[in-house]
């Protein structure tokens, strides 16, 4: 009996683990798409380079999977947003007239290489 309670604690805490990694990646991997979320926004409004947000969030769930974070299942996109629109605000401050429409349009071009395809079509 003492064996399978050991055994049994054993598993509740791998499960539990398990779940605190995986709560991590996904806050991880939502910090990495608001970061680049951000970025876009401001080629969007500050760039002329106007990007549709319903394709980037299919698509950076494409690249959440090639990069190894699995699906974007538990990503709380809403918490992306928020978090996007912050970063905005800051790269505004820093940047309030486009002066980082280069740098963000080669950075993300070659991190997302669909970047391309948003603005065609």
């Amino acid at each position: 009996m003492h064996k399978a309670m050991t055994l049994f604690t054993a598993i509740g805490l791998t499960v539990a683990m398990a779940a605190q990694a995986s709560d991590e990646r996904t806050a991880e991997l939502e910090a990495l798409l608001a970061d680049d979320a951000s970025k876009l926004i401001y080629l969007s409004r500050d760039c002329d380079m106007p990007i549709d947000a319903e394709k980037f969030k299919d698509l950076a769930a494409l690249k959440a999977m090639m990069e190894g974070y699995g699906n974007t299942d538990n990503v709380d996109w809403e918490k992306v947003t928020k978090m996007a629109h912050e970063g905005y605000g800051k790269i505004k401050v820093e940047a309030p007239v486009g002066e980082k429409c280069p740098e963000y349009k080669e950075q993300l071009g070659e991190k997302y290489e669909w970047l391309k395809d948003i603005n065609a079509g």
